[in-house]
């Protein structure tokens, strides 16, 4: 992305220290110049919370399925991961709306949003943001933790796009494919393209 966006600055959010120290050391190995990391999670409010990650039944760590909860107790459920226990961290959670006003950020072009579970929250966090500038979205969407740890679902990530008139592909075969609904697979990344910047190009 960095580098697809040479002329454009990209900012990464990580709340994860364990992965948040290997993000730093991606940065400086590649030498990218145009991104800035930040130590926190995205949610639709300001705050501390809970990152969870799963203990596999292997005893190793499944960082990639870590997720924020207000408890340990409201952990999100993946079927497609066997997991024995979890580890918790506290962390700082940001709103989109609130980021881009505190740093001017002017301008928002596209979204990569993989938030195990969270994706509706984010969203409604950078509500704001998005009116305004219609950013084009990249979506993984989880629809068990969805349902299960934010009393969400994919129909209202899906709506939030729809109601304003965002188009939705996903790729089948390597080529998009537009679709009006998410599976029930436990997670699909989604795109989501607004005909202002450049959906009817597909």
């Amino acid at each position: 992305m960095a580098r697809l966006a040479e002329l454009g600055h990209v900012y990464c959010f990580e709340p994860s220290s364990y992965t948040f120290d290997i993000l730093k050391r991606i940065m400086a190995f590649h030498g990218l110049r145009n991104v800035s990391c930040f130590n926190v999670a995205v949610m639709d409010h300001m705050g501390e919370l809970d990152l969870i990650v799963p203990v596999k039944t292997s005893g190793r760590l499944g960082h990639s399925f870590g997720h924020v909860a207000a408890s340990e107790e409201d952990g999100a459920s993946f079927p497609d991961i066997r997991m024995k226990d979890v580890v918790t961290e506290l962390t700082q959670a940001v709103t989109l709306d609130a980021f881009c006003e505190r740093n001017k950020i002017e301008k928002i072009d596209f979204i990569r949003c993989d938030v195990e579970g969270a994706e509706y929250n984010v969203l409604i966090g950078g509500e704001r943001m998005i009116d305004c500038h219609l950013p084009n979205a990249l979506i993984e969407i989880h629809p068990h933790a969805l349902k299960d740890s934010f009393n969400a679902s994919k129909e209202k990530v899906f709506g939030f796009f729809e109601s304003r008139g965002y188009e939705a592909y996903c790729l089948r075969d390597g080529k998009p494919k537009r679709v009006n609904k998410a599976t029930d697979e436990p997670w699909r990344d989604y795109f989501f393209l607004h005909p202002s910047r450049g959906a009817h190009f597909l």
